[in-house]
This record gives structure tokens, sequence and C-alpha cells, in this order.
């Protein structure tokens, strides 16, 4: 039988061809996805769980460097090659491991029955990317007995070019006016879902929406702006979770210093990748 090429079947094709052709000039943006290597293990009765998502730009200046901060956030004490990344999940696995048997140990020095199950993880994604930053997420958990677990949750975000941490430096000399503190209270506000200022105090441990403390950690970018966490505990109780808020972009420009304005401050034509959650 012949088959006949009608020009609805070129329109097909050449949408197909154009999808995948998009596909492709997308993939090549993302040019720094690496592989995530996984470690899962029952030591004992307890259990570890790694996962990192390594870099893998052409740049391998700044692979080290993002590598080398992840590291430092471990508690850096790997002193192999940044590159290596089976020898760097394997020494950290080795950390974990020993972590969970000198906790178990602690335990059973004070008890022989031990009635629930240590465990402790780490995950590294990336989240965020532009062509000018990259922004990676690190959380990490550890339950140790009681009502519950612990988990810390830290943002990082680099500089493509050459790997500085970019934060609460590309902010000018305004950070800390009026306005500021009204949307740190706000971005607050909204995540409690409280309207007043007396209301969000009613959550506080401090009792004080005024004198607001900045995060422990320090803030990363992400496709939306700034985003600002506070730990377990930091100003509120647990139940209330990890506290957190994003200054977007278009409120955070008139803050911007100078290397700010080079990264942050056009309307963002060049984001290539947006992995926020």
């Amino acid at each position: 039988m012949k088959h006949s090429v009608t020009p609805i079947s070129l329109l097909c094709l050449s949408l197909v061809l154009a999808l995948l052709a998009l596909a492709g000039c997308r993939k090549e943006a993302d040019a720094g996805a690496g592989p995530t290597l996984t470690w899962d293990e029952n030591v004992g009765p307890d259990s570890i769980h790694l996962s990192i998502e390594f870099p893998d730009y052409a740049d391998q200046r700044l692979n080290t460097a993002i590598v080398e901060h992840l590291s430092e956030m471990l508690g850096g004490s790997y002193e192999g090659d940044y590159a290596d990344r089976d020898s760097f999940l394997h020494h950290y696995a080795d950390r974990y491991r020993q972590d969970i048997r000198d906790m178990r140990k602690d335990f059973e020095d004070l008890t022989e029955d031990l009635p629930f199950q240590l465990s402790k993880e780490l995950d590294i994604v990336k989240e965020y990317e532009t062509d000018r930053v990259v922004s990676y997420l690190v959380t990490t958990y550890e339950f140790t007995g009681g009502a519950h677990g612990f988990e810390d949750c830290r943002g990082i975000t680099f500089r493509r070019s050459d790997g500085r941490q970019i934060g609460l430096n590309v902010l000018n000399e305004r950070r800390g006016d009026e306005d500021w503190g009204t949307m740190m209270r706000d971005g607050l506000k909204e995540y409690f879902e409280v309207e007043t200022d007396s209301a969000l105090e009613e959550v506080l441990q401090s009792g004080d929406a005024v004198l607001l403390p900045a995060p422990q950690s320090e803030p990363y970018f992400t496709s939306a702006g700034l985003a600002f966490v506070y730990q377990q505990y930091e100003i509120a109780a647990y139940a209330y979770g990890r506290p957190h808020f994003v200054i977007p972009y278009d409120k955070l420009r008139p803050y911007l210093n100078a290397t700010g304005r080079r990264l942050f401050g056009g309307e963002r034509e060049s984001d290539v990748n947006s992995l926020q959650r």
C-alpha cells in the first residue's frame, strides 16, 4: 500500500520536532545537572540514608567550590578528591554509620532494652538555577528517641562564575530599616497564618514581633526571591515546624547592592531552570 504524506501529518511532524528541539535546549541549559548518588544501610536495628545530587559543570572549579562547601556543612572531614563522588559519598556514609553506632552505645550504657530504631538521614538537592547562580538545599534528619525526630534544612546559593557563596552579602545598608522589618514580619505572619503583630507575638518564643532575630542559617535564592528559614525551636515551638518565607524579587531589588543587582537586578530572563518545591 502506498503511503501519502498529508499536510496534517507534516504539521504533526513539525510540532514533534519543535518539542524535541525545545527539550534539548532545556537539557543543555541545565548543564550542571549531575548524578544523584544514594546510600541506604541498616546498621544493626538502626538505619542511615544519604542522597547527594552532585554538580557537573564544565568548569571543574565551580564543581569543586560547591562540593567543598557542602562538605564543610557536613563537618568538613573529607580529605579526598572532590571530583571523586563515590569516595565523597562513602566517606560520609562511614561517618553516619559510626555516629549511629555511637548513639546506640550511649543509649545501651543506660538501658539494655532500647525500644526504638535510631536513624540519621541526609538529602542534598539542587533547588534553583540561573545562568548566574545555583542554589542547593541540604536537609538532615535524626531520630534519637523521644516524641519526634529533628530536621534541619539549609539552603546555599553559589555564584556560577567563581563559586562564591551568595546571600546577605549582596544586600545593601538598607537591610534592617523599617520596611525590611515589616517584610520579615509579614513573611512570618503569612507562615503562621495570623494577621496582627500581637497575634504573631503569641506564637513567637521571644514574644517580640518588632525585634525579630535573623535566622541562624543564611538565606538563599529561589525562583520566587530570597528565602529565609528558621529551624525547629529557633523562634517557635516544635509544633510550628520550620517557619519560612520568601521576600519576592520586586520587593528585594531596592535592597540589593551592586553585586546583587548584577545577579538579580533585571527581569531574570536568565532563568534556565527552577526546581523550587
